[in-house]
């Protein structure tokens, strides 16, 4: 790494511990107040998307660790394997992964 990189972490350390340090001293009043429905459909929409991830992450670490899974990244896009199989061409890993595993879950199972 980088000395301007190691900067750089350093810099949002220290940013997120101040944010959560003004987060966690503010009044009571402002952290107890009642939820309205946008915060109650945010809150839903956060706990959707985590056990989403968790999901995706959990299928690629088992597909790693049975070396099942291969990604490289050609011409500014990312390609995913599955079994020997091409079943992912995206801008972002992240997304490649996704379109992989929804693929390899789908109904058409051509495997």
């Amino acid at each position: 790494m980088t000395e301007t990189n190691d900067m750089s972490i350093l810099a949002i350390a220290e940013h997120t511990d101040a944010s959560l340090k003004a987060a966690m001293s503010a009044p009571p009043s402002i952290a107890r107040r009642p939820l309205d429905p946008i915060d109650i459909a945010r809150l839903q929409g956060l706990a959707i998307a985590n056990a989403e991830d968790a999901s995706l992450w959990r299928w690629f670490s088992l597909m790693l660790q049975d070396t099942r899974i291969r990604w490289c990244v050609a011409h500014g896009n990312w390609l995913v394997s599955v079994e020997h199989r091409h079943v992912a061409t995206e801008a972002s890993f992240d997304e490649a992964m996704r379109a992989a595993k929804a693929r390899f879950d789908g109904p058409d199972k051509r495997r």
